[in-house]
């Protein structure tokens, strides 16, 4: 026997053995059993296949459109008109940074007169510097220092190794100590410890 035929031969019996609870189903209920002829000729392509029709069910070619009231039909069909409306306009296929764009765009007129704006006001400022009185002019030269390490009697300042004496931003080195370095500018002292980074 080929080996095709053996495997459609399994797969009968195996479709047969599944309809075998069902025929003892139905006949504890009283219902037609499907046999496992109709059960091997459902498997056999092209083959019609017999379901047996369910107690107390009316045959297709009884059944007429006229058999249900229209005002049935009617009542029981709910109609309902639903009109959605997005909060926004958003297309949801463009990024935030598209709609930026488009901001940018729309105001570029605005952004390019800010732009010239703060470059004429800062050119002014250049070119007219307003005085600042010595305590705030102490403060920025303390900002300015950036105590990064000491190395014995130097240290390293903004990225460079300074000593005793020599001057960083106007303020000159007086003291070299393994806590800090001293600083005099003008006649404001202030000292930068190794903490204050």
């Amino acid at each position: 026997m080929p080996a095709e035929c053996k495997i459609r031969m399994s797969f009968l019996l195996a479709v047969a053995a599944c309809f075998a609870p069902c025929r003892a189903l139905a006949q504890e209920e009283n219902l037609p059993a499907v046999s496992t002829a109709t059960a091997q000729s459902a498997s056999v392509p092209g083959a019609p296949v017999a379901v047996p029709p369910l107690p107390g069910a009316v045959p297709a070619d009884e059944q007429s459109a006229s058999s249900v009231p229209a005002a049935a039909v009617a009542a029981s069909t709910v109609t309902m008109n639903v009109n959605f409306e997005p909060a926004q306009d958003r297309d949801p296929m463009r990024s935030p940074q598209d709609f930026a764009d488009d901001e940018y765009e729309r105001n570029k007129v605005k952004h390019e007169e800010e732009k010239r704006r703060k470059a004429a006001l800062a050119a002014a400022q250049a070119a007219n510097p307003v005085p600042l009185d010595p305590k705030q002019q102490a403060k920025l030269v303390i900002k300015s220092i950036k105590l990064q390490g000491i190395v014995g009697d130097q240290a390293i300042i903004n990225d460079k190794m300074h000593s005793i004496g020599e001057v960083i931003n106007g303020a000159k080195i007086t003291k070299i100590t393994p806590e800090g370095v001293s600083f005099t500018y003008k006649s404001f002292t202030f000292t930068k410890k190794m903490a204050e980074f």
